[in-house]
């Protein structure tokens, strides 16, 4: 799923992280000033599949705390390779469309955090729909988020499809196949 990434290019990362989190560089993502525009920039993002342009928001070292259950990469994940192998791994087998909608995004009374207010609107690759309440916190140093929380109820949530389970799913299926094609000779 990940590229191999150059050297110039992780120097260029790392000079750009430092940027943000002087606060002299917003990520392209944002939608307009501050960290309100920045967490709508990667909401939209997120919502339209441009994931890299959401990854982009995330600090590389980002704490991302995920409710357990049926969420996609369930629990606590450490930097931005972690939400991507295992938050967005999970959203791209599990779901067809998936994303949260922003009722409100306001800014915490410290201003380096954000609080969305909203609703996780998707789409199971097994036809589940799904439609739940969502609250976000989003904590920045500069202009990058070093923590992402999300408090939602699970259970409202489809089955993740696990590597496994997709991989399990696809042999039951090939199975199902041979034997239609046995019964017919």
């Amino acid at each position: 799923m990940t590229q191999p990434v150059s050297i110039r290019d992780r120097l260029d990362g790392v000079v750009e992280s430092g940027r943000r989190r002087l606060g002299l560089q917003s990520p392209e993502a944002a939608d307009g000033d501050g960290h309100v525009g920045i967490v709508q920039g990667a909401l939209r993002a997120f919502a339209e599949g441009e994931y890299y342009e959401f990854l982009d928001v995330l600090d590389a070292e980002v704490a991302w705390d995920a409710p357990a259950g049926n969420f996609p990469g369930r629990g606590a994940l450490l930097g931005r390779d972690g939400v991507l192998e295992q938050f967005l791994g999970d959203v791209q087998r599990t779901y067809s469309e998936f994303a949260l909608y922003p009722d409100s995004v306001l800014h915490a009374g410290d201003e380096v955090g954000v609080m969305v207010i909203g609703r996780f609107r998707g789409k199971g690759v097994q036809g589940e729909e799904l439609d739940t309440r969502v609250a976000q916190v989003w904590e920045f140093s500069g202009k990058s988020a070093v923590r992402v929380c999300t408090i939602t109820d699970t259970d409202a949530f489809p089955e993740v499809m696990t590597e496994a389970r997709q991989r399990r799913i696809e042999v039951d299926a090939e199975q199902k196949e041979r034997d239609s094609e046995d019964s017919k000779e």
